[in-house]
């Protein structure tokens, strides 16, 4: 009867880590004398329970964290955040732009071809034990071969489209002169 229960258990404890699946792992190539990069993917739950990515580690780098983007009055700002739901029978995808594994203070550079190791800790017991390949994000996302862009759309290394300098410039511009002319309007006798 014990040895029933004792199989039993170890046959729960299985199917609960059985129930987390990753794919489509990598993590982005860095620049030359950056020191921190990302690793994204996609997390399954089998089961029916939600579950959460509760930690990550890596050899790889110093620190690892697990991060999200958010907008916050305009400008997009990454957050460290406490674990990353996944529902039960569901997924979740960590992307460039919103949730990722932030890996901190690394080691050496990350070349596309190499490969990294990451542990994810989940709050069901369950730990994955990754080796991630590298990939250059850039090549992926609009560069050719001669630097220049393939589009009009401009890709940075970190993934994300940003508006170009000028018309960011333009905006900026546009914001000090109506708070110039408010000003001025506000403190004009003469008005």
């Amino acid at each position: 009867m014990r040895l029933l229960s004792l199989l039993a258990f170890a046959i729960l404890s299985f199917s609960s880590y059985a129930d987390v699946l990753v794919e489509n792992a990598y993590a982005r190539a860095t620049p030359p004398g950056a020191i921190n990069s990302a690793a994204f993917m996609t997390i399954h739950n089998d089961g029916a329970e939600a579950i959460k990515l509760v930690s990550a580690s890596s050899s790889a780098a110093d620190v690892v964290e697990l991060h999200n983007h958010e907008h916050h009055m305009g400008v997009m700002r990454m957050r460290q955040v406490d674990a990353i739901d996944v529902a039960g029978h569901g997924s979740t995808e960590l992307k460039p732009g919103g949730l990722h594994v932030m890996l901190l203070g690394l080691k050496e550079p990350l070349r596309e071809g190499m490969h990294i190791k990451v542990d994810l800790r989940f709050s069901n017991g369950a730990t994955q034990f990754l080796s991630i390949p590298v990939k250059n994000l850039m090549a992926e996302h609009g560069m050719n071969h001669s630097g220049g862009m393939k589009d009009k759309n401009r890709w940075h290394e970190d993934g994300f489209k940003r508006r170009s300098i000028p018309t960011r410039l333009v905006n900026h511009l546009k914001l000090i002169k109506a708070r110039l002319k408010r000003a001025f309007l506000c403190s004009n006798p003469y008005s």
